[in-house]
């Protein structure tokens, strides 16, 4: 009876982390065509302030994804890399 618990509880959080994985490749792929944008923006617009609004939107990006990483190492995601 417990080891089907355990089996049960093991399935549980395998497919709590293939959703959180599936998650995060949307999130990957939202946030790498926001940054997309912003760069042909202001390729288009070829102007100072389309270049700032681009540098502003891949800084906002790459601060999101530092505070991911973080979250990752300090096992606070359910992506947390095991050790």
């Amino acid at each position: 009876m417990e080891s089907q618990y355990i089996q049960k509880e093991k399935t549980s959080q395998e497919q709590a982390k293939v959703a959180a994985q599936v998650q995060a490749q949307r999130v990957i792929a939202e946030k790498n065509e926001e940054v997309e944008a912003a760069f042909a923006r202001s390729r288009a617009a070829k102007s100072e302030s389309g270049w700032n609004e681009a540098r502003v939107a891949a800084m906002t990006v790459s601060n999101y994804w530092n505070g991911i990483v973080e979250a990752i190492q300090t096992g606070r995601s359910p992506l947390s890399l095991s050790q």
